[in-house]
């Protein structure tokens, strides 16, 4: 067998600079993407002259063989460490572009999916969907609304608010905005074993550490609910959401209803359900907790599947990747990744 030695690259304005460590933690909540590295001076002479480099820096992270491009954005912040002869750099993802910039528009006659389509791309990024956008937003007689929606907030604000109007979720990956169902599964699913230890063998796992935690107070039966007054059409909305078999699934311990009440103005009918939905999945999917360490692969990411298997216990099922947190030090590259869902990975 043979042991692998694993190489992190950051490419900073385009100089690629073997790293000393680094850390890249993704996300498929609405966070950006960050990445932390150190860069060795001496064994890359031009880094120092990045530390004092006008305008903004550009920034790429790579691990593994090959096609291993974990981050690509923009550099916060640079530090020269003059007593270990470092470089230190951290960055968000494109992420960055959208949350730092705010406007009032008029947006008319454009569902939202194609607002959000023009305004990622005013960031270079390119929208991907997981179904097409129905609901039409911003009609003529409803100028006033959106110019309201789009008063000095964020770019990033906007695209959330059109995506929970949609019931979707928003994030970026790379140089791609995603906007795609909460329970999306398009992104494939990393497979976790665990082999319980007998008299005769030791415990055994394609992992190096694993742990699982249930959140009793998130598997009580939950209702939500989300109400909205539409002053164009003069009507109130309700959007209301519980899971119809909740209760009888197995994970209830007793205690009361969890009751959530949300209000956001100006929704129809459908768009106050999408939402209602949404925000229940939410609640409930916080449930059941898979946390594990591997050996990193870039091709693992947020909002993947991971199906956990051989415990024997109620942790066997499928969970939704929310965070991984991939680290290159000393050759070894590993990954810490968060995931998590509703009891019976429903």
């Amino acid at each position: 067998m043979s042991v692998r030695h694993v190489a992190g690259i950051v490419s900073i304005n385009g100089l690629p600079c073997r790293v000393v460590s680094m850390d890249v933690n993704q996300t498929a909540n609405k966070s950006a993407d960050t990445m932390h590295a150190e860069v060795s001076l001496s064994a890359n002479p031009g880094a120092a002259a990045l530390a004092g480099a006008g305008g903004s820096l550009t920034a790429s992270v790579e691990a593994g063989e090959g096609s291993g491009l974990l981050f690509t954005g923009s550099v916060d912040n640079v530090t020269i460490d003059f007593d270990r002869m470092l470089l230190k750099v951290s960055g968000r993802d494109k992420t960055k572009g959208p949350i730092g910039k705010k406007s009032i528009e008029d947006f008319r006659n454009k569902t939202p999916t194609e607002i959000i389509r023009e305004v990622a791309g005013r960031h270079g990024l390119s929208l991907v969907v997981e179904g097409a956008g129905s609901a039409m937003a911003g009609k003529k007689q409803q100028k006033e609304d959106f110019v309201h929606m789009t008063h000095h907030i964020s770019d990033w604000t906007l695209i959330q608010h059109l995506a929970d109007r949609e019931g979707k979720v928003a994030f970026v990956r790379k140089n791609q905005l995603y906007l795609v169902s909460i329970d999306s599964g398009m992104f494939g699913a990393f497979a976790v074993h665990f082999e319980r230890p007998t008299s005769g063998s030791h415990a055994r796992s394609n992992v190096l550490q694993l742990s699982c935690t249930r959140n009793v107070e998130a598997g009580q039966p939950t209702e939500v609910t989300v109400r909205s007054w539409n002053t164009k059409k003069a009507e109130a909305y309700e959007g209301k959401s519980r899971s119809a078999n909740q209760a009888n699934n197995g994970s209830i311990d007793g205690g009361g209803e969890r009751r959530m009440e949300y209000s956001h103005p100006q929704l129809d009918q459908d768009q106050a359900q999408n939402i209602a939905d949404k925000r229940h999945r939410e609640a409930v999917r916080h449930e059941m907790n898979c946390n594990v360490t591997v050996p990193g692969k870039a091709s693992v990411q947020p909002p993947m599947k991971l199906s956990l298997t051989g415990t024997g216990t109620v942790f066997d099922q499928t969970y939704y990747i929310d965070t991984v947190n991939h680290r290159v030090s000393n050759g070894g590259y590993t990954m810490s990744i968060a995931a998590k869902n509703s009891r019976g990975g429903g």
